[in-house]
């Protein structure tokens, strides 16, 4: 229990502490170890971290595909310099191909001038995940969403581009692979808000089934453009205007498997009992993301370098339960890890699963959320994760005037000073 009380106070928002509504705010450790804390954890440091792993999408090499991604050798430099125990970087094999793309772009050629609409040079998210080389050079359609047959109806977009406001992958399945379409452009962001954020572009990938039956399967290509962009190539087409555009696309197959940085901060029981922090590393290789989820990794390695030094300078004790630190591929490298380890997985009594945690809740208008498990499947975990979530919103005074959402029974909501605690 005591490395997972440590685990989530070094998650809070240090620099609050140093001004409190409450002289002495209720918490599971005594006040100089929570000030040791304090002033140890380094948000700045995190943040390092994260431009460090993902500053910007970037074309992985190559070679790293044959030998260790960027990011791995990061986290096993950075573990290894931090003092960590067992260090090391776990492979497993993957029996798919890593798709990785090299090269989007989708040009204008007409009515009066070419004109270079998106790049992936510049905004990697624009080219949908599972695209195949392509240079195609054809009229750009209106689909409308583009997710119904009724959308093609009285619509020859045979040999053509698509242009639709539903997701890529399914318009792809339908304009390409049902009625012959060339390709597709999509303005989609199902997660998005086009009228608060009309810029924003939404990362998305063509559906592939795999097997014989996915090698038959025609694919082409999706590129994902803003809404603003969307709605100013909607508009020309509605003026009956007839627009040539050009896709080139450039995609490779690599044969690639998982990595998993892990390392240890050994505890004192003999039981051999763990503790795990995750935060997953890769979200298919090819990808990069600074929130999703390189902000999630950069806070578990924050935690370990906090934890181990706050440990050499006596100011916190070896934690009882051993902590293990896995930064993984996202679901599927957690379940290889485990199937390699069964026994390891038997000691697991907790794990803490940091995924966008850089995720900034007042541009977002969201509030913080801890959902407790039934009491029919209760933990400590509940009331060590209730006690530091309440925390921070005692501690947090500068968003006191925000009102928390109604809840439902076995939630808690920290809308900075207002709490609303479970019936």
């Amino acid at each position: 229990m005591r490395a997972c009380i440590g685990l989530c106070l070094l998650l809070s928002a240090a620099p609050a502490l140093l001004s409190q509504d409450e002289p002495n705010p209720k918490t599971l450790l005594p006040q100089p170890v929570i000030d040791a804390m304090v002033n140890e954890v380094s948000g700045s440091v995190a943040l390092a971290h994260i431009l460090e792993l993902a500053s910007y999408e970037r074309d992985r090499r190559a070679e790293e595909y044959k030998t260790s991604y960027r990011e791995s050798q990061y986290i096993e430099r950075m573990a290894k310099q931090y003092g960590l125990d067992e260090v090391r970087v776990e492979r497993f094999k993957l029996t798919t191909k890593t798709w990785d793309g090299e090269l989007g772009e989708l040009w204008l050629l007409n009515p009066d001038r070419k004109r270079l609409l998106i790049s992936y040079r510049d905004m990697a998210a624009s080219l949908a995940t599972g695209s195949r080389t392509s240079d195609v050079t054809a009229e750009l359609v209106y689909v409308g969403r583009g997710e119904d047959k009724k959308d093609y109806i009285d619509r020859n977009v045979a040999g053509k581009i698509v242009l639709a406001g539903g997701s890529a992958g399914l318009v792809h399945n339908l304009a390409v692979r049902e009625f012959g379409a060339a390709g597709v452009v999509s303005f989609a962001n199902a997660t998005g808000k086009p009228i608060d954020r009309p810029d924003q572009i939404a990362w998305s990938g063509l559906s592939r089934a795999f097997g014989p039956e996915g090698a038959n399967q025609k694919t082409t290509f999706g590129i994902i453009i803003s809404h603003r962009l969307g709605m100013e190539l909607v508009e020309m087409l509605e003026k009956c205007q007839t627009l040539t555009v050009q896709a080139k696309v450039r995609a490779t197959e690599y044969e690639a498997g998982m990595q998993v940085p892990t390392a240890l901060i050994k505890g004192t029981s003999v039981s051999e009992q763990e503790v795990v922090l995750t935060g997953h590393l890769f979200e298919g290789i090819a990808k990069q993301g600074a929130l999703d989820d390189a902000s999630g990794s950069a806070a578990t390695l924050e935690v370990a370098r906090a934890w181990m030094k706050l440990i050499n300078d006596g100011a916190l004790p070896r934690p009882r339960h051993s902590v293990r630190f896995l930064w993984i591929p996202e679901i599927q490298g957690t379940r290889a890890y485990l199937e390699r380890y069964p026994a390891e997985a038997k000691r697991i009594v907790a794990a803490i699963s940091m995924d966008m945690v850089g995720e900034d809740v007042s541009k977002n208008r969201n509030s913080l959320r801890l959902m407790r498990t039934p009491y029919s499947v209760n933990s400590f975990i509940n009331e060590v994760s209730q006690q530091f979530f309440e925390f921070v919103g005692d501690t947090n005074p500068t968003s006191a005037a925000l009102v928390p959402p109604r809840l439902s029974s076995g939630q808690v909501s920290a809308a900075g000073a207002l709490l609303t605690r479970p019936i």
